[in-house]
């Protein structure tokens, strides 16, 4: 029997992608003029800003492990539950060190979702359709990178700091909600029973052949987040450097 590439579980799977990544994508441009109000030095900025993404970089390896003995579906939901209340943290955040702490929160759900989603998905379809299968799935991924931090910033621009949050908050929330009606929870494959071996015993974390592929991603990922993080602050620094020189007296 055919599988179908959209069946109702991949659909799932493909909103819950948008809503997971819609909801640290939003925060990212916010986050570093966010802790500027709140006293952060550059250096603190640019730490907080960065700090998710370092935070992840060390928890994928362990969730990925994680991902192969316990189901998608509960690591996702913790995930997306652990981004959520990063967010409420980000608008009841009084202190840069709340601050922090809250993306170290943010960036566990985050590892969390990202390895699980995407594998979930992987698992969901037909073998011979898992390259256009993921390229939609890097769509949705991309339309959630496009215009996350767009909803993000009109709202800040409109409500402020605690209104976006709130909104990250609420694509945290819908990620939760709608991996609950995928029917496919993702549980392990579990190996044959057998006498254990050494490849059985071992924590495998990192596969030597994706390494290359991986550092290829950092590159080009780098330069992105770093101008996510500094965009808001930057565009603001040139508007106050157009109205001072509009009402500066005219030189000839």
């Amino acid at each position: 029997m055919e599988t179908k590439i959209y069946s109702q579980d991949i659909i799932l799977i493909l909103l819950s992608s948008f809503f997971y990544l819609s909801s640290p994508m939003l925060v990212t441009p916010l986050i570093t003029g966010f802790s500027e109000s709140l006293g952060a030095s550059a250096a603190m900025m640019g730490l907080i800003g960065g700090l998710m993404n370092i935070c992840a970089l060390f928890c994928r390896p362990l969730v990925g492990h994680l991902a192969d003995r316990i189901s998608k579906f509960k690591l996702s939901c913790m995930g997306a539950g652990l981004m959520a209340i990063s967010c409420i943290g980000y608008m009841v955040a009084w202190t840069p060190l709340f601050v922090i702490f809250s993306r170290i929160i943010n960036g566990i759900g985050y590892s969390c979702c990202s390895v699980c989603m995407s594998t979930w998905m992987s698992n969901l379809l037909p073998k011979e359709k898992i390259s256009s299968g993921m390229a939609m799935y890097g769509t949705m991924n991309a339309l959630g990178m496009a215009i996350a931090p767009a909803i993000g910033v009109s709202l800040y621009e409109r409500m402020g700091y605690k209104t976006a949050f709130l909104a990250a908050t609420i694509f945290a929330a819908l990620t939760i909600l709608m991996i609950q009606f995928v029917r496919d929870k993702g549980e392990p494959m579990l190996p044959e029973q057998g006498p254990p071996t050494d490849a059985h015993r071992r924590l495998e974390i990192v596969e030597k052949k994706v390494v290359p592929v991986a550092i290829i991603i950092m590159l080009f990922a780098i330069p992105y987040c770093v101008t996510q993080s500094f965009l808001v602050s930057y565009v603001a620094a040139k508007k106050l450097n157009v109205t001072v020189s509009l009402f500066s007296p005219c030189t000839r």
